[in-house]
């Protein structure tokens, strides 16, 4: 079974700076909505996981929220209780953390019952490589916040790979994607390791 979390690629991933080798031609210019109360703050395929940041000054009840992924699917949904405090962060991870050799998600795993129990696991797999479309929707069905790596068709594999690095709000929460070091569950660094190709 893969480790929870790829703690160890983290550990390396946070002493490495970020390649900027993968830097293509295009950079995302998505900046923080004015209107929005929580929004996606750092995409991980490495490490599998979607972060989102409440940077209000008010605690934000996420029950009923969802992402919608490639325009096709719900892969979260936001638990009764749920809530996420003013100007801190909510990591989701993939259940793809919890697969077994065969692919087939382990949902006996204590840790895969706690993090489901809490609403933190998504229920797709997340890719560095591939082109995705996320989309924040909060309780009464509004749009909330974009992130999209390529354009249709969603999830193919044509899409460079950069392995160290995640794509972050650069400054977190307020600033445009970017490449930068992954910092699960704290601020995004406040300069980019690069930009994101094929992004917007």
């Amino acid at each position: 079974m893969k480790k929870y979390f790829v703690f160890a690629a983290a550990a390396v991933a946070a002493l490495v700076s970020c390649n900027k080798a993968n830097e293509g031609d295009g950079v995302s210019k998505v900046p923080y909505p004015e209107t929005a109360t929580v929004v996606l703050n750092e995409v991980d395929g490495n490490s599998k996981l979607i972060e989102l940041y409440n940077g209000t000054k008010s605690s934000v009840s996420l029950e009923g929220w969802t992402i919608y992924k490639d325009g096709s699917k719900t892969i979260w949904t936001g638990v009764a209780g749920q809530t996420i405090p003013s100007k801190s962060y909510l990591v989701l991870y993939s259940e793809d953390n919890w697969a077994n050799e065969d692919e087939t998600i382990n949902t006996n795993d204590p840790s895969y019952i706690e993090y489901e129990g809490k609403g933190q696991v998504f229920h797709s797999g997340i890719s560095a490589k591939k082109s995705v479309k996320l989309q924040l929707i909060d309780a009464s069905g509004a749009d909330v916040d974009v992130f999209t790596r390529g354009a249709e068709p969603w999830n193919d594999k044509g899409y460079m790979e950069n392995k160290v690095c995640s794509f972050s709000r650069v400054p977190t929460g307020t600033g445009n994607w970017a490449y930068a070091t992954p910092t699960e569950g704290k601020p995004n660094p406040d300069a980019a390791a690069g930009e994101i190709e094929q992004a917007k």
